[in-house]
């Protein structure tokens, strides 16, 4: 079994009872029939659309956390394809990190000492890059929407392919636009 993160963005046609009641006898309901298990619902609620999503400019937004077979998350996705009430989703395995795999060697120390300090903003601040902060993620964005290079924003490599992950789901769920009207 893995665990998932799923996000999914509902049309707003629903009150918060209905929409509960939908995803419990639909998709909670198909993920516990498959042996999983439902971890944490976090319901965001009514939010506006950065971009018309299939004529909406609100929906539902709602994450969860599950665990169920590799095989499964196929399945639920065919779902919610032919599901006209769902507008958005992305599942995403959740990393579950070892501490043997964070604690560094002293070799490793000690090469990081030998380096010249990190002019990373991520890196110094410690940032948390992810499709759900948004807000942090427009800074790394022009006034039209596209993704400043790291030569401007000082990002290392590494965190600079990061931001831009994060931001093109951020942009498939509607959190960020693809592209700012600038005629208005």
């Amino acid at each position: 079994m893995r665990t998932y993160e799923g996000f999914i963005v509902v049309k707003p046609q629903f009150d918060e009872q209905q929409l509960e009641e939908f995803l419990n006898n639909k998709y909670f309901k198909m993920i516990k029939d498959a042996n999983g298990e439902i971890v944490k619902v976090d319901n965001w609620g009514l939010k506006n659309f950065a971009y018309p999503i299939k004529k909406n400019t609100q929906g539902y937004y709602v994450r969860f956390i599950y665990k169920v077979p590799e095989d499964f998350v196929k399945n639920l996705e065919n779902r919610y394809n032919m599901d006209e009430n769902i507008l958005r989703y992305i599942n995403l395995k959740v990393e579950e990190h070892s501490e043997e795999a964070e604690a560094p060697s002293s070799e490793e120390n000690r090469r990081r000492l030998t380096k010249k300090e990190r002019n990373c903003p991520v890196c110094r601040e410690g940032l948390i890059i992810d499709y759900k902060n948004f807000e942090i993620l427009k800074k790394f964005t022009t006034e039209s929407g596209k993704i400043i290079p790291r030569r401007f924003t000082r990002v290392c490599a590494k965190h600079q392919r990061r931001i831009a992950k994060e931001i093109k789901r951020a942009r498939h769920l509607a959190f960020l636009p693809f592209v700012v009207d600038i005629t208005g």
